[in-house]
């Protein structure tokens, strides 16, 4: 690694070594030079193609971010609708919605106080109860794993793993007596009394 590269004249340090190591990423730079049209596409490209060819413990120069940035022109111009093509593209179009989303609301079930719980709640903390603390983290670790990313919290599979996760979490902090520790001391040591 080059760590004596200078600071650059935006007043960050850059290294550029990733980049012009990577033999397929400055192949398919040069192959991209060949196939490109005269004119200020071709010149950004073999400006590109040079920047990268430059050896990475050569000298360094404060402005070499601008020579990364500056063959990047046409890339950019092109995301924006801008550029040198005949017909140039609608640029990408970025809205931020208005609306907050809907979010799934936790359960109000608290184990040891079981008049707020449904039924099924509760069957489900006097099965939990019985479980080792090793047990409770490893279907936390379980249901966090089956929770659907791509749906939202309110979706009811994801909406029903969350409040099992939260019940089993107040469940293991309301029983941290059992695990060796107390809510008081805040150790978290997870020791089981035996």
């Amino acid at each position: 690694a080059n760590c004596a590269a200078p600071r650059a004249l935006d007043g960050n340090f850059y290294s550029f070594e990733l980049a012009r190591d990577f033999e397929p990423f400055v192949q398919a730079v040069e192959r991209s030079l060949l196939r490109s049209p005269e004119g200020r596409a071709r010149d950004n490209a073999a400006a590109f193609w040079d920047f990268l060819r430059y050896p990475s413990d050569a000298v360094a120069s404060g402005a070499d971010i601008f020579r990364y940035l500056a063959p990047l022109e046409d890339m950019l111009d092109l995301t924006d609708g801008i550029g040198p093509c005949a017909a140039p593209r609608k640029g990408r179009v970025v809205s931020i919605p208005t609306e907050k989303r809907v979010e799934h609301v936790f359960t109000n079930c608290q184990p040891l106080e079981r008049d707020s719980c449904t039924e099924q709640e509760r069957e489900f903390i006097d099965a939990a109860d019985l479980q080792r603390e090793s047990q409770v983290e490893l279907e936390l670790l379980r249901m966090s794993q089956l929770l659907d990313m791509s749906q939202s919290t309110t979706e009811p599979r994801n909406a029903e793993l969350l409040d099992r996760m939260v019940i089993l979490k107040r469940l293991k902090r309301e029983n941290s007596w059992r695990f060796g520790t107390s809510p008081e001391d805040g150790r978290g040591q997870g020791k089981i009394d035996g």
